[in-house]
């Protein structure tokens, strides 16, 4: 019978044990593959926040703000991510301008939105302006949250082999 615990939880587990022990390599080759992708979630709902950190913080390095700006200054200061997931309805700035902003700033980054009231028109911009590329509607389930992000960190990741 096979390994039955996935290989993001086994190979820190082992990293850790190896540094207790004083065993393994500092230059382990599988190093690149467990680092866990950086995600940074932006939502004016701290209960919609809290889920996301819920659902998917100990698959992703997640960031998470609640404001545009503060999202904005954690672009500048913690980026770069793999991926960003906005709301659209937000207070200080809609999710759409926020996203247009956060390509100027990040071009390489996929943008996913995030929202409660899905519109074909404000898709159809998003997708025209370059803002977002997918689109998740409120309520999601967790394996269509992680469908989405993992195929925004694959993009990205293509994207940057290729360079």
């Amino acid at each position: 019978m096979g390994n039955i615990v996935p290989d993001w939880i086994r190979k820190p587990v082992q990293r850790i044990s190896q540094a207790m022990t004083g065993t393994g390599s500092d230059h382990d080759e599988t190093a690149v593959d467990d680092v866990r992708p950086r995600v940074l979630c932006v939502d004016d709902n701290p209960k919609v926040l809290k889920l996301l950190k819920r659902q998917l913080g100990v698959r992703y390095d997640l960031h998470i703000a609640q404001t545009a700006h503060d999202a904005l200054a954690l672009i500048a200061s913690a980026g770069p991510f793999d991926a960003i997931i906005s709301d659209l309805r937000m207070p200080d700035v809609h999710g759409l301008t926020f996203l247009k902003k956060a390509r100027e700033v990040a071009p390489t980054t996929p943008r996913i939105i995030l929202t409660g009231l899905p519109d074909p028109t404000t898709m159809s911009v998003a997708r025209s302006a370059g803002a977002a590329e997918s689109l998740i509607v409120k309520p999601w389930t967790r394996e269509e949250l992680i469908q989405a992000v993992d195929s925004a960190v694959q993009r990205r990741r293509d994207q940057a082999a290729a360079v």
